[in-house]
């Protein structure tokens, strides 16, 4: 039998006194089989957050609902997978999903008596520790309940053995010039032929079959690319040659693109491969070098011929969105490296385009009233909240969550649910459904897919169908957008497959499909007259409103840039490059303007008007600056002392002129707008008090007021920043926050047990008038 210990630090105990959850509880977490510590290399987690869902995934495989459990981690790309494999032990897999990335251990038998065991110890070891801390069971009373609940013992689990119906093993090889790559798949691995498991459409697990690669130069002895798990070694050889593709492009401009220096480089570049073979001792390294038209077409050919072959060993494979994604990274670099050699990339769009699209109207969210109260709030003698009504359920996605024309949209219990903000009742309810993400567009659309292969239009205030289209394929709309042509509402949504369509919103028709050459879109803008999407490998595309590419750069900083766009302008921002601010031109996709960050962007760009707004993070300090739309020149800087626990506020345009801010250490600010001067400064909190560290919530305006959030709700003078009222505290971080203009604050909290809307209202004393 194997030993299993689970032991965690104890660093994360000096986090509690500041953490405004158990998500920022982070230490080291040990898993310790047979004196084998198999998580060495996985870095600071969650802990108890870790804990708690590897307790809900062992519930999970007891209740026989699935062959095998996952559980992804948070800080990292670390996945643990356990299923079963006898009557008393479980098959233990942990790796790294980064392209590089590492297997420690792969179907390691161990006890699951012990496993429990295991979790138990751990468990209780942490529920004493948190009930030891000064207002412990208060303060994580969420966590507390949690870890308190009972684990019972993991009853006999039978193994699924599943025949092969095809070859039981697969080899071949593929050519490209001199170069050869050999390989081989057994394609009896039981999780290779587990029928795919719809809960798990994420399963890589699944992929992780025995076998080899080789590479043969001609004329040179064979060398070992991979004698262990094909499909892994093949997601890391994809990732080197989108860098060797990257560092070709970035060396011939795209005006370039269609040169001869470019076509000569790709089809006779020398590029060196360096083998490091683990399999002899002592270890062998091998210089390999070949063209890399060569390399792309061999690795190309390799990754087809071996998802045909899993294919063809489990059909059930097609739903597996790992292996479709594999797919589409190949299909991304044969196109990549196609296009590269092939015409001009940087047309125009034209302004004045037939088919332009007039300015987008904006959505008001915030229709529960235009009144409020029917007298200044300063002849108010005191105010105080006091709950309306509450809505619970067992779980609420507030992430999806909408407010517009007096009622929330929202999904409860896997279901589409209108609520009337006055009354906390039921609008209407769709029918519960496995999986029906919502999406929310401007112009009274709401469009959401019950399942695959199929999108719906649904009236926002009665839920009725106004129709349904069929998606090819399969696939399911994953995200949606809107944009206006000619004065006609159109969407534009993404499939799961990383497929652009443009649909007319009135009958769903598709007028155009548009398929990015490089990873799947990240983030889409629809914008007169351009369609502007960012793909998680970097690249920035520009369409015309009849879906066509006009224009396309690379964003060297990759999927982490952070974007805004004003009309004709593109801004791109990154932690990458220096820290640039870079301005482009919409209709051509060329830079206006660039301009260097004094430190690494902190979110989105913020635009308006004329004015260009970045926060920057340098050391404990953010600071706010000011640039000008039209040339880039920065106009003015003004710093933040910030304790680092959160950023600061998205700037509120106040009256005259004023841009207002709150940091994490509970300080509101006001700013000229033209200058960066300060106005005024108010510490909502006891100055004396060092320790101020307090999450960052929305300010908002509303009946003459600063509404201002925290651990109390204070109401402050724009103009001066006094205090007018101080209100009772909001839960410690709600999920959801939404002021409506009558001082109505709707508040959402997801626990680990259930979520609930709560909303308050303020009830009011007059001052008494001699």
């Amino acid at each position: 039998m194997t030993d299993v210990e689970i032991r965690v630090g104890d660093s994360w105990l000096e986090d509690a006194r500041f953490a405004p959850d158990i998500d920022h509880l982070l230490d080291y977490i040990d898993l310790v089989i047979d004196g084998d510590n198999v998580t060495a290399s996985v870095q600071r987690e969650p802990v108890i957050r870790l804990i708690l869902r590897l307790r809900r995934r062992l519930r999970h495989l007891a209740s026989g609902l699935s062959s095998k459990v996952s559980l992804s981690f948070v800080e990292s790309t670390w996945e643990l997978v356990l299923s079963p494999l006898d009557d008393t032990r479980l098959a233990l897999s942990l790796y790294d999903l980064a392209p590089n990335g590492a297997i420690a251990c792969h179907n390691r038998p161990i006890s699951a008596a012990r496993l429990h065991h295991a979790v138990e110890h751990v468990t209780e070891t942490l529920l004493a520790q948190l009930l030891q801390l000064e207002g412990g069971e208060l303060m994580w009373a969420s966590a507390v309940a949690a870890l308190r609940e009972p684990l019972p013992p993991l009853p006999p689990l039978q193994a699924r053995r599943h025949e092969p119906t095809g070859d039981v093993a697969a080899a071949g090889q593929v050519s490209a010039g001199p170069l050869s790559l050999r390989y081989t798949l057994d394609l009896t691995h039981p999780d290779l032929l587990a029928p795919h498991d719809p809960t798990c459409p994420l399963d890589y697990h699944a992929l992780l079959a025995p076998g080899s690669i080789h590479l043969h130069p001609e004329g040179e002895p064979p060398a070992a690319l991979c004698q262990g798990y094909p499909f892994h070694t093949i997601r890391a050889l994809l990732t080197h040659l989108r860098s060797a593709l990257q560092a070709l492009e970035q060396a011939h401009p795209p005006a370039r693109f269609n040169t001869q220096p470019l076509a000569r480089a790709l089809t006779a570049h020398p590029w060196e491969i360096q083998v490091h073979s683990q399999l002899t001792d002592p270890p062998a390294r091998r210089r390999v070098v070949a063209p890399l038209s060569d390399l792309v077409s061999a690795v190309v050919a390799l990754t087809r011929a071996l998802v045909r072959s899993a294919r063809g060993a489990n059909p059930t494979l097609s739903a597996n969105e790992r292996l479709r994604d594999l797919e589409q990274q190949v299909d991304h670099l044969d196109a990549w490296f196609r296009a590269l050699g092939e015409g001009d990339l940087h047309g125009t769009i034209a302004g004045d385009d037939d088919g332009a699209w007039p300015e987008q109207r904006g959505d008001r969210s915030d229709e529960v009233g235009e009144g409020g109260f029917s007298f200044p709030l300063t002849d108010v003698r005191r105010m105080a909240l006091r709950e309306h009504w509450s809505v619970a359920a067992d779980d609420v996605r507030f992430q999806t969550a909408i407010v517009y024309r007096g009622h929330l949209l929202i999904e409860m219990d896997r279901r589409l649910t209108l609520l009337d903000l006055k009354t906390g009742d039921a609008r209407w309810s769709q029918e519960e459904l496995p999986d029906a993400p919502m999406f929310l567009c401007a112009d009274d659309l709401l469009l959401h897919s019950p399942g695959p292969g199929r999108v719906r239009r649904l009236d926002r205030m009665t839920g009725q169908l106004l129709w349904e289209r069929p998606v090819r394929d399969g696939q399911t709309i994953v995200a949606a957008w809107t944009h206006q042509r000619a004065g006609h509402p159109w969407l534009v949504a993404q499939t799961s497959r990383g497929e652009l369509l443009s649909m007319d919103a009135h009958d769903g028709a598709v007028a155009w499909r548009f398929r990015l050459d490089h990873g799947r879109p990240a983030r889409v803008v629809c914008r007169a007259p351009v369609v502007t999407i960012a793909s998680d490998d970097g690249f920035v595309y520009g369409l015309n409103p009849r879906g066509e590419r006009v224009w396309r750069f690379r964003a060297a900083h990759g999927p982490r840039t952070s974007w805004a766009m004003e009309r004709w302008t593109l801004l791109l921002t990154a932690p990458h490059e220096g820290a640039r601010l870079v301005a482009r031109d919409t209709r051509n996709g060329q830079p206006r303007w660039r301009q260097q960050l004094p430190g690494r962007p902190l979110g989105d760009p913020i635009v308006l008007t004329e004015q260009v707004l970045v926060y920057v993070a340098q050391s404990d300090t953010a600071e706010l600056i000011a640039l000008d739309l039209d040339s880039g020149q920065i106009r003015w800087r003004h710093p933040f002392q910030v304790a680092g626990l959160t950023d600061p506020t998205r700037p509120l345009l106040a009256p005259n002129g004023q841009l207002v801010v709150k940091t994490d250490r509970d300080e509101v600010t006001s700013l000229d707008r033209q200058t960066g001067a300060i106005r005024w400064t108010t510490r909502l909190s006891d100055a004396d008090d060092p320790d101020i560290l307090l999450m960052n919530l929305p300010l908002s305006l509303h009946l003459g007021a600063l509404v201002v959030p925290g651990s109390t709700i204070c109401l402050l003078h724009p103009d001066t920043g006094a205090l007018i009222h101080s209100l009772g505290g909001l839960p410690h971080h709600p999920d959801f926050l939404h002021v409506t203009p009558k001082l109505q604050f709707i508040v959402g909290e997801q626990d680990e047990h259930d979520g609930h809307i709560t909303s308050f209202r303020v009830e009011h004393f007059l001052a008494v008038v001699h």
